[in-house]
């Protein structure tokens, strides 16, 4: 008698697999990162991990005190700068020649000349007066007469200045002696402090006589 088999028995000795698969997840069951969990880092990369945290420190360090320096630097510079901008405003630069040269002032008058007679009274008279600048003051310098009627044993007077602001800044009396009628004698008195150019005004006075 043959032996005969089955569809059924040969499916189930050749077939495909009885075992069952897991069941695909939908979009909406996929992983999200907040659910996943932190496994611990193995040692040698730890260690990786921390040597580069501490190198990356130790730049930003440098590179703060690189910083400070610089800012610092440029906070000394400009305070430096406002300041010269200052000073200039206060007292701005001397003009410049047509030359391209700066201007230079020239310097005031060390020497004045009076021209004619100047009258001081009771008939005395000075000429030829001039006066300048010493390491003493303002000299005076000049000629004396006699134009009254008679002659002098002495005869005092005084030289007062006046600067710009009719401030009076000197002042000096002297005598001159022995003088005969028409005769002259020679001036030479300085004033102490005042220099010539200071000077905007002055005046000599006839004082007194014997």
């Amino acid at each position: 008698m043959a032996l005969s088999v089955s569809y059924f028995e040969a499916a189930g000795a050749e077939g495909p697999s009885t075992e069952k698969l897991p069941p695909e997840k939908s979009p909406s069951e996929e992983v999200k990162l907040e659910d996943l969990k932190p496994e611990p880092l193995g040692d040698m990369f730890g260690i990786k991990l921390l040597e580069k945290i501490i190198e990356l420190e130790d730049a930003f360090k440098y590179l703060a005190k690189e910083v400070g320096q610089i800012n610092e630097k440029l906070t000394k510079r400009i305070d430096e700068l406002e300041e010269k901008l200052t000073n200039l405003e206060k007292a701005p630069p001397a003009p410049v020649s047509a030359t391209g040269e700066p201007y230079t002032p020239p310097p005031p008058p060390q020497k004045r000349f009076e021209v004619g007679e100047l009258h001081l009274g009771s008939g005395f008279t000075a000429y030829n007066l001039a006066y300048e600048t010493t390491e003493k003051g303002t000299a005076f310098t000049g000629e004396i007469k006699n134009g009254s009627s008679a002659p002098v044993e002495w005869v005092e007077f005084e030289i007062t200045v006046f600067d710009e602001d009719n401030k009076l800044i000197g002042a000096k009396r002297f005598r001159v002696t022995n003088l005969h009628v028409g005769e002259s004698t020679p001036l030479d008195e300085t004033v102490k402090g005042p220099e010539a150019h200071w000077i905007k005004k002055y005046e000599i006075q006839f004082l007194r006589r014997s």
